[in-house]
C-alpha cells in the first residue's frame, strides 16, 4: 500500500492519552515487566526509579567518564 503525499501530510489529531494513560498489560508476566504500581507512578509522575537496575560493575564506566566533567547549572 502506498500512501500519497497529501496522506502523508495532512495533519494528524494530537494523541495526549498516549502519555497519560497506563497500555493494557498483559495477564502472563515477561521477566524484568514493570509492576502495575511502577507504571502508574511513570504515567503520572513522567519517571520511574528502579533500585538495582544496573550493577556497580555496569555503572563503572559511566562514573569514569562523568568523574572529570565540569557541571554547571542550567
Amino acid at each position: 500500500m502506498y500512501l500519497s503525499l497529501p496522506t502523508i501530510l495532512a495533519p494528524q489529531r494530537p494523541a495526549p492519552e498516549v502519555y497519560t494513560v497506563v497500555p493494557p498489560q498483559q495477564r502472563e508476566k515477561k521477566p524484568g515487566q514493570l509492576e502495575r504500581w511502577q507504571l502508574e507512578q511513570y504515567f503520572d509522575k513522567g519517571f520511574l526509579i528502579v533500585p538495582k537496575f544496573f550493577t556497580k560493575e555496569e555503572m563503572q564506566p559511566v562514573i569514569e567518564v562523568t568523574k572529570d566533567a565540569e557541571w554547571h547549572p542550567l
